[in-house]
């Protein structure tokens, strides 16, 4: 890449090019975060420079939406600072990131308080670009920006903390608790027998794991 980075986020494209986004630019991210963004071309194997965002962003999400855009929301602009409330929206027809709409509550992934746990959740409207509230989690997570999966038949599978959720058709439902310890920054993956990979993560006293679970959802 043209820039070291981390905390930064990849996203596939339509046709099949990858969208870097942002991320800590200095050492152990206790500095300012990027606003700059790179495409990667495997058809060319190279990375080339992309448009920059409307705000610095480290540790954030970027979700790629049915349209072929890109949802990109919360993080940090640097470690000392809140997380950002204001969301952008990359459009691969024109190449360019535009400011999307405010979330509700502020949401990032480097917290370690208590308090930074939610249990609210919201949902993007990618015609109207607004935020709404939608149904709480079972728990109150933090940490789980890799552990959430969307699955071929449309439901949403949210892991992280103790148990899983599963969204469809605008309602949560809680499958109960994993198995193991409490789990911050695990990875979740489709399987192809239609169960899902929890897969590390920190646990409750922030030592690494190297345990997984398999669930039949």
């Amino acid at each position: 890449m043209a820039t070291p980075r981390a905390s930064h986020t990849a996203t596939p494209l339509p046709g099949g090019r990858v969208l870097i986004i942002g991320g800590c630019v200095v050492d152990h991210c206790d500095g300012t975060a990027g606003a700059d963004s790179e495409l990667f071309d495997p058809v060319t194997g190279r990375f080339t420079p992309g448009p920059p965002l409307s705000a610095p962003r480290a540790g954030h999400t970027a979700t790629a939406l049915a349209d072929g855009r890109v949802l990109v929301v919360g993080g940090f602009s640097g470690e000392r600072l809140p997380p950002l409330a204001g969301t952008e929206l990359y459009d691969p027809a024109t190449g360019r990131f535009t400011p999307a709409g405010t979330v509700s509550v502020r949401r990032g992934q480097t917290a370690d308080e208590p308090q930074a746990r939610l249990a609210r959740t919201e949902r993007f409207d990618p015609r109207s670009g607004t935020f709404r509230p939608g149904p709480p989690m079972s728990e109150p997570r933090y940490k789980i920006s890799e552990a959430v999966l969307s699955l071929a038949d449309g439901r949403v599978v949210i892991a992280g903390g103790y148990g899983v959720d599963t969204y469809a058709d605008g309602e949560l439902r809680a499958l109960g608790t994993v198995p193991g310890p409490e789990r911050q920054f695990p990875a979740v993956a489709a399987l192809p027998d239609g169960r899902v990979l929890i897969a590390g993560g920190y646990d409750d006293r922030t030592f690494l794991t190297a345990t997984a679970v398999v669930l039949q959802l």
